[in-house]
């Protein structure tokens, strides 16, 4: 006899996703910077846009972009940090007290590695061709392999917060008695200002490896 449809079971639901992709964490590792491009792609499939040497891929629905110099890998990012397109950080600086990328605060990042430099962008000089952003980098030492890495928040921004951080920073700025707007990009002072304002912010964007643009704002320092 065929059930009626009343008494039919219900389908399970599908589980919702939560942590970090496999796909991800077995990506951001240390090993991989210098990996051929070949035994890349076998794990992550082929890129979906090509630039030179830079290659945006879609791994398990997260935003990664890997440069290569020739076919070795030079450096990884991940454009939009979620609990699910995340990495442990401590797998490129294991003597570092770090967890996941998309957990990481400016301030945590500042806290960590400490020698950091900021570069704020776009909040003097940009008008209206660009939105404000910020980027912080840390070069790493002998003894990290010289590893570098580089964490920005940019439009469209991550959280309320940011979006609180990058007022305030603009407000600071157009209050400053000297026309310091005029070249805000390039200021420590603004730097200095960015970097009080971010600390509770949470980063968006990470790119990990070599050859990283060190000074996104183009300035003399």
């Amino acid at each position: 006899m065929v059930a009626s449809v009343a008494n039919a079971a219900t389908p399970a639901k599908p589980k919702a996703l939560s942590g970090p992709a496999p796909a991800i964490t077995e990506l951001f590792v240390a090993d991989m910077l210098g990996a051929d491009r070949a035994f890349v792609e076998r794990r992550i499939g082929p890129a979906k846009y090509v630039n030179d040497g830079e290659r945006k891929y879609v791994v398990a629905g997260c935003n990664v972009t890997i440069n290569y110099k020739g076919n070795a890998v030079r450096n990884m990012a991940i454009d939009g940090l979620s609990n699910r397109c995340t990495f442990n950080v401590a797998k490129f600086y294991p003597q570092e007290r770090l967890t996941d990328a998309a957990s990481l605060t400016f301030g945590g990042f500042d806290k960590m590695f400490r020698n950091t430099v900021y570069f704020p962008q776009c909040f003097g000089t940009c008008g209206n061709s660009a939105n404000p952003s910020l980027t912080a980098h840390y070069d790493g030492s002998h003894a990290e392999q010289f590893v570098e890495i580089q964490v920005s928040n940019s439009y469209p921004y991550r959280g309320a917060a940011a979006d609180k951080a990058f007022r305030k920073v603009m407000d600071a700025i157009t209050s400053t008695p000297s026309n310091i707007d005029d070249n805000a990009d390039c200021s420590v002072a603004v730097s200095a200002i960015a970097q009080t304002y971010f600390t509770g912010v949470q980063i968006n964007n990470i790119v990990v490896g070599y050859d990283l643009d060190t000074n996104p704002a183009r300035c003399g320092r």
